[in-house]
């Protein structure tokens, strides 16, 4: 699933970087949708995209929707896919991140990080499950990744692999948040390591099974 997301995400950059503008030549990108719809997942259901964003607009996970990649995507202004958070999650500065989608069968599940309640410095990686892609979705009540030492987790990203027939979600452990200043809480030295994990999980997509692999972290030459 991730990589067809990226297939998908691509084809729809390229096409709207296709798209002429007035005033604007051949091959100059534009708006898609004209508002902060932040760290956008996208997904193909049927005949129709659904794109989902971090927190704005006055809702904690934003939605919009297009029948076309090469057209304007239609925004449910104050429709908020995820209007109920689960009871680790800070009730007043949750600021939810990079919510990402996936359907498994005829349902929908939901990866999202949250400020945890307890300690809002760190953000924790939560599920929810819907049996319509517009939702709304319902939190599961457990953390599915947290790292809360190493700063949190966020930035997660559910799919399939065919070959191994299993379904994996990754994440970044958020050591940005106990870097030392600059750039993205991690431009100043001594640099700190932002590792990326892969979690295998059960056939519903929120189950982990074992634990968590590192996969990649960054080098010096990725910036912060």
């Amino acid at each position: 699933m991730l990589s067809s997301y990226l297939s998908s995400f691509l084809v729809a950059i390229a096409a709207v970087s296709a798209l002429p503008a007035d005033g604007a030549g051949p091959g100059r990108a534009v708006a898609s949708i004209e508002i902060d719809f932040p760290d956008p997942s996208i997904i193909q259901v049927g005949d129709t995209w659904y794109s989902f964003a971090t927190n704005g607009n006055g809702v904690n996970v934003q939605f919009s929707s297009t029948k076309s990649v090469q057209g304007s995507w239609a925004r449910s202004a104050g429709y908020d896919a995820l209007p109920t958070l689960p009871a680790w999650a800070s009730a007043t500065r949750p600021e939810i991140w990079a919510p990402d989608v996936v359907q498994i069968g005829s349902g929908f599940v939901m990866y999202f990080a949250a400020r945890k309640a307890s300690n809002e410095a760190v953000h924790c990686i939560g599920t929810a499950t819907s049996s319509s892609i517009q939702g709304p979705y319902t939190p599961s009540p457990n953390i599915f990744a947290c790292d809360e030492a190493r700063g949190g987790s966020i930035d997660a990203s559910g799919f399939y692999d065919p070959n191994a027939q299993k379904r994996f979600v990754t994440y970044k452990i958020d050591q940005n948040s106990l870097g030392s200043g600059g750039s993205c809480g991690n431009g100043n030295a001594p640099f700190v390591s932002t590792p990326i994990m892969l979690q295998e999980v059960a056939a519903d997509g929120v189950t982990p099974v074992g634990g968590a692999t590192q996969i990649l972290d960054r080098v010096d030459i990725d910036g912060p």
